[in-house]
């Protein structure tokens, strides 16, 4: 592991900390434990010239590891109570630590997914502070833009392999479904009191996916839809959506054409290995951290509505790398990609936003 491997994710690092951090935090604390961090690299690097391969990797990992828990000790007594900040911890964790295996494939995809990571920082920040009354009041504007986004895939989408799921905007392939996945939890969950429009909604939404030939993101759009309901303790409704649900991922499954899977996206994790046991188990455990974030921050909310938002949205965060494995779907925030990467942080967004509205009163009576 070379010291140019860890340049890109030193400056990603410092500059996510001048975002999150205050300054006084970002001189004391992240400055000098990055510049610790490249001054170990380089030693490193001359050292790997008769060292094995193996060994370099395990020890680069284990510094990063070794970052991650002093900053972790450092930080704790300040922001120990709130849980939402280790969601963006671990969210932004999961984007850096494939970035030297994306670029030794490619330095263009490390770069690529530097900017979406930035990105998705940006949405999340605006999905937080959202006022709650004004996301439930444009859930129905929200849900008929959703069921138009999904058409106009199934329509006009670019195919590979007989699936059909990616729409060309100025030069970018969009996963359009993963993309929206944010924008169907805000629906699902304003509609879920309503009886007849839950399960409409659901339906089209599922056999628009079905027809873009996408087994995970039906399984992962059903999930969404169905635990809007039950929490809002529509049983009736559930039960709709849940048999809605089961269909569309029976028909999904048996139409799915089954693509061979690309490294620095579904096959991220095997890339990873290939550098070190250890990468693959750090970006795991940084999944790992983020569903349990999602579940203990979506358990303090107490408005009502943003409650119901978190918990579709911490569905999503759990459900999704467990659909995408057992299905060979993108990996979230691991796996290259500029859709999921911004829809798993405004998911994590959503949920913040439940203990946003926990926290400030002023907040939480706005919603």
């Amino acid at each position: 592991m070379s010291a140019a491997d860890f340049s890109g994710v030193g400056r990603v690092a410092l500059g996510v900390a001048r975002v999150l951090l205050s300054d006084d935090d970002v001189r004391r604390i992240v400055e000098p434990a990055v510049a610790d961090l490249r001054f170990e690299c380089r030693t490193l690097s001359d050292r790997g010239r008769w060292g094995l391969a193996r060994r370099r990797q395990a020890q680069g990992a284990w510094m990063l590891a070794g970052l991650v828990a002093r900053l972790y000790v450092q930080l704790r007594a300040r922001r120990a109570r709130d849980v939402s900040w280790w969601l963006l911890v671990a969210a932004v964790a999961a984007v850096l630590i494939p970035l030297p295996a994306l670029s030794a494939i490619e330095p263009q995809l490390a770069r690529a997914q530097m900017i979406y990571g930035a990105i998705g920082l940006f949405v999340a920040a605006l999905t937080a502070t959202a006022s709650a009354a004004a996301i439930e009041r444009s859930s129905t504007k929200v849900a008929a833009i959703s069921l138009v986004a999904l058409a106009s895939v199934a329509l006009v989408g670019v195919e590979h392999d007989g699936a059909r799921r990616w729409l060309s905007i100025a030069g970018l392939t969009v996963h359009v479904a993963s993309l929206v996945a944010p924008m169907w939890a805000v629906a699902v969950a304003g509609l879920a009191k309503r009886r007849v429009a839950l399960p409409a909604v659901a339906c089209a939404g599922l056999a628009l996916v079905v027809a873009t030939r996408d087994v995970a993101t039906a399984a992962l759009y059903a999930l969404v839809a169905f635990a809007a309901a039950l929490h809002a303790n529509e049983r009736a409704t559930a039960a709709k959506v849940g048999a809605a649900g089961v269909v569309a991922v029976g028909v999904a499954w048996s139409r799915e054409p089954w693509l061979a899977p690309v490294p620095h996206v579904e096959g991220i994790f095997d890339v990873l290995a290939l550098r070190g046991s250890m990468w693959p188990f750090a970006a795991a455990a940084a999944l790992v951290a983020l569903a349990v974030g999602a579940i203990v921050v979506t358990r303090s909310a107490r408005d009502p509505f943003a409650a119901r938002l978190a918990t579709v949205a911490c569905f999503s965060v759990v459900a999704q790398p467990l659909l995408a494995l057992a299905s060979s779907g993108p990996i979230p925030l691991v796996g290259y990609g500029g859709s999921t990467v911004i829809a798993s942080f405004a998911m994590v967004g959503l949920i913040i936003r439940a203990r946003v509205g926990a926290r400030d009163p002023k907040l939480g009576a706005a919603s």
